[in-house]
C-alpha cells in the first residue's frame, strides 16, 4: 500500500493517524508507521505487515504528541470564512491577505497571535480582536473598518497599518505605550492629533 495520512492540530495525534491509516487499509499493507511531535522531538513507531501490527505496537508503547501549527499564511486563496481557526489557539503568525473574508470574530480566540495580517478583504468589524493583547504587528489595511478595537492598556501592539479603511477616530491608540509605527492613510479621521 502507498498512502499518507497527516494531521496538524492540538489533539493527541496517534488515534487520528491510526484511524486515517485504517481507512486506507483496503489497499493492502506491507508496513505502516506513524510519527508525532512531542517537546520538539519527532517520535516514530513502525511495523511490518498489516496495520494491526502497528496498532499492537503502539498499544504497548503509545506515542503521545501532536504537531502544532504556529504560522499560517493563506494569501490569494479565495477564503471566505475563518471558521475552524478557533482550534489554532497557539497560532502566533497569521496572514490571510487578499481573500474574501468578512468576519474575523473567531480570531479573538487566537490570543497568542503576535503578527496578524488581514489586509485586502471585506472586513467591517474588528472589535473581537481586543483580546489579542500579545499582538505586536497588525495589518488590516484595505478593508472597510470603521472603528478600532478597545485594546487594554499594556497591549503589546507596536506596528499598526489601517490604511484605506473608514476609520474616523484613533483615540483608542492614545493609551498604547509600545506603539511605534502607525499607518492610517486614506481614512475619514477627525482626531489625528490624539497621537
Amino acid at each position: 500500500m502507498c498512502g499518507i495520512v497527516g494531521y496538524i492540530g492540538y489533539q493527541e495525534a496517534q488515534g487520528i493517524l491510526l484511524d486515517g491509516l485504517s481507512r486506507l487499509e483496503y489497499r493492502g499493507y506491507d508496513s505502516a508507521g506513524i510519527a508525532v511531535m512531542r517537546d520538539g522531538q519527532i517520535r516514530l513507531s513502525k511495523a511490518k505487515g498489516r496495520l494491526q501490527n502497528l496498532v499492537s505496537r503502539v498499544a504497548d508503547a503509545p506515542l503521545s504528541g501532536c504537531i502544532k501549527l504556529e504560522t499560517l499564511v493563506a494569501e490569494h486563496c479565495g477564503i471566505t470564512s475563518l471558521k475552524g481557526m478557533a482550534d489554532l489557539t497557539l497560532l502566533t503568525v497569521l496572514s490571510v491577505d487578499y481573500n474574501k473574508i468578512t468576519n474575523v470574530e473567531v480570531l479573538g480566540k487566537c490570543t497568542n497571535l503576535v503578527n496578524l495580517s488581514i489586509a485586502s478583504n471585506s472586513i467591517e468589524d474588528i472589535s473581537a480582536l481586543s483580546t489579542l493583547t500579545k499582538l505586536e504587528i497588525f495589518d488590516f489595511s484595505s478593508n472597510q473598518v470603521e472603528k478600532l478595537p478597545a485594546w487594554p492598556e499594556g497591549c503589546a501592539l507596536h506596528t499598526i497599518d489601517g490604511s484605506y479603511n473608514a476609520l474616523t477616530s484613533l483615540a483608542v491608540l492614545k493609551k498604547m505605550e509600545k506603539l511605534g509605527y502607525v499607518y492610517m492613510d486614506y481614512n475619514k479621521l477627525t482626531d489625528i492629533d490624539v497621537l
